[in-house]
C-alpha cells in the first residue's frame, strides 16, 4: 500500500506545475528546494518576532502574526528574484555560471522575461509596502527604523551600484 502524500509532497505538485530541469528531466530531487516548499524558516521566524512583541505585555498580538508571517516570505521571495535580477543584469548569471547549472535560472533559461521579472519585483515590493506601512502604523518608530533597515539592506546587497556582494560583504547582509 503507498504512503498517504505529505503536505510537502501536495505543495510540490501545485508549485512545480510544468517544471522541466536544465537535464530535461521533470522530477525535482532537490532537498534546499523540498526545505523551502516547507516554509520552516519564514515560520521560525515569524514565531520569534511574535514572542519580541509579546515582551513588553506577555500576550502574542495574533493579529500581528498572518502579516509578520506573510511579509517575511515576501521578503525573501524579493531577495531570490532581486539576486536573479541583477545577477542577469550586471552578466553574472550565464548559461555556464553555478548559477545556472544547478537549477533553472528564471532569465538565463527564459522562463520569464526581463519585463515579468520587473513587473513580479514591482507587485511583491507593493504587496510588501503595503504590510510594512500597516505595520508601521499599528508598531510606530521601532516597526519603521525595521522596515527601513530590510529594505536598505537588500538595496546594498543586490542593487546598489556597487552591492556589498561585488565587495565581499555579502554575507553580512
Amino acid at each position: 500500500m503507498p504512503a498517504a502524500p505529505t503536505p510537502t509532497d501536495r505543495l510540490r505538485d501545485v508549485v512545480l506545475v510544468g517544471y522541466r530541469g536544465v537535464d530535461g528531466s521533470e522530477r525535482l530531487d532537490c532537498p534546499e528546494v523540498e526545505s523551502a516548499l516547507v516554509g520552516h524558516e519564514s515560520v521560525a521566524e515569524a514565531a520569534v518576532i511574535a514572542v519580541l512583541l509579546a515582551l513588553p505585555t506577555g500576550k502574542i498580538a495574533w493579529a500581528y502574526v498572518a502579516p509578520l508571517f506573510f511579509g517575511l516570505v515576501i521578503a525573501h521571495a524579493i531577495s531570490n528574484l532581486s539576486n536573479d535580477f541583477f545577477g542577469y543584469l550586471r552578466g553574472h548569471d550565464t548559461d555556464d555560471s553555478p548559477r545556472a547549472r544547478y537549477t533553472i535560472h528564471p532569465l538565463v533559461h527564459k522562463v520569464l522575461s526581463m519585463r515579468d521579472m520587473q513587473a513580479a519585483l514591482w507587485i511583491l515590493g507593493t504587496v510588501a509596502a503595503a504590510i510594512g506601512a500597516f505595520f508601521i502604523v499599528e508598531r510606530g518608530l521601532v516597526a519603521a527604523a525595521f522596515f527601513s533597515l530590510g529594505f536598505l539592506i537588500l538595496f546594498l546587497y543586490d542593487a546598489a551600484p556597487r552591492s556589498l556582494k561585488a565587495i565581499g560583504l555579502g554575507e553580512l547582509a
